[in-house]
Parts: C-alpha cells; structure tokens; sequence
C-alpha cells in the first residue's frame, strides 16, 4: 500500500514521497543474488574460452551489482522525501537540486504503456531545461530517452513508496489541465496561464477543508473520508 506524508493545513500544500525499505531491501537481496548468479557464470564460461557468453554475463552482472547499489543507497543515504509535490512545483532529488516550477512543464505523461513498468514523464520547456541545474543521470537520463523515443524526464517510482498510477493522479492535482477538442482533458498547461494549486482552491470552502486535502492526495482518500 501505498503511503504519502501530506503535511496537514492549507497553508503548507505539500506532499512527500519516500523510499519504500519492503521494496527497497527485496530489491537488494534479488540483485545481489542475480549479480553473484552471474558472476559464477562468468567464471565457468571464461574457463571454456566461450567469450561472447562471458561478455553477456559480465555486462549483466555490472547492472545488476548497480542495482543493488541503488538499493543500498536508498536504505542507507537517500533523504526522507525523495520527490517534494507542492503547489511551486515538483523537486525530485534524483533530478534536480531546486523545485521544477510548474511554469516550466510543458505537459506530464506515462511511459512505456507497459502498466508494469510505466514511469511518469515530465515534458520540461526546452529554454528550462537547458538552464536548469539537472543532475548528470537526469542529463545521461534524458539523452538515453530521446533514443527510445520518450520525449521529457522520467520520474522513476520504483523502490519509491507510490505506484505509477498514483504518481500520475498526485501530479495531475496539482498540473491545471484544459479539454481537448474532443472535451477530454489534457495534461498539456494553457499558454500564459499560471497553475493554479488544487488543494489551496478546495480548502476555501468552509467545513471541505477534510476531504478537499483527501481529494488533492489522491491516495487513501476514500479511507480518509470515512474516518
């Protein structure tokens, strides 16, 4: 299940997603057995001189060694909110050291269609993302997607405490969306329009300030509103 820490009060709109350590401790303990899995192959291929194979398997045990690493870091190192949704915008540490204003996404999507392993994209503006301080695996990131044909940034969910889905639902609560041509809605920000913070318009009204926050999250809140 997932789990969101949401501050409480209208004047403090934030939500923060941590690592999830169930998640984060199978993930190590699977890509330390793959990476020594793979390392004995290597070992007795190399001994038969099959060197193709042995390439395989030392490239494969190179990124699964990686993967446990990225585990490790999560348990050990990573901050308590690794991506920060508030109503200036998304800060995800992995990505950039500052807020990503929403001004400056062009429009949030899914990718690949894959529901098991979907990612949420973020479409930055190009005259943004070419000044912002991104990180060296946001930029190595970005560059290895435009070769599988996914334009944007992707947020990556995996070992964190959300799924995709709800990732996607949370960044739209707060992303202001126009209807297509067709009246369904779009993700895509009107030209000059500033975004418009969900929570903080549904907290106005008197005696919704409960479920209005339960709607912004997006998670847990049917359980929210009956409490």
């Amino acid at each position: 299940m997932s789990h969101i820490s949401a501050p409480r009060g209208p004047a403090n709109n934030r939500i923060e997603i941590g690592a999830s350590w169930r998640r984060c401790l199978c993930g190590l303990v699977l890509a330390t057995a793959l990476t020594l899995l793979f390392a004995v192959l290597l070992l007795e291929y190399d001994r038969g001189q099959n060197h193709f194979a042995s390439i395989g398997f030392a490239f494969l045990m190179v990124v699964y060694a990686l993967s446990a690493m990225t585990s490790v870091w999560y348990l050990v190192w990573a901050p308590a909110a690794i991506i920060t949704v508030s109503p200036a915008g998304v800060r995800d540490v992995r990505i950039s050291r500052d807020i990503i204003p929403w001004q400056s996404i062009e429009r949030i999507t899914t990718a690949p269609s894959h529901k098991w392993q979907r990612s949420v994209v973020l479409v930055l503006d190009k005259e943004f993302a070419s000044t912002a301080d991104l990180r060296l695996t946001a930029k190595v990131g970005r560059a290895l997607n435009c070769l599988l044909g996914i334009e944007g940034t992707v947020i990556s969910h995996h070992l964190l405490d959300v799924s995709a889905d709800d990732l996607f639902k949370l960044l739209k609560k707060q992303f202001p969306y126009r209807p297509n041509a067709n009246g369904a809605p779009s993700t895509e920000r009107p030209p000059g329009r500033e975004p418009v913070p969900t929570a903080i318009v549904l907290a106005k009204q008197p005696g919704t300030e409960r479920r209005s926050r339960a709607r912004f999250v997006g998670l847990r809140g049917s359980r929210e509103n009956k409490e």
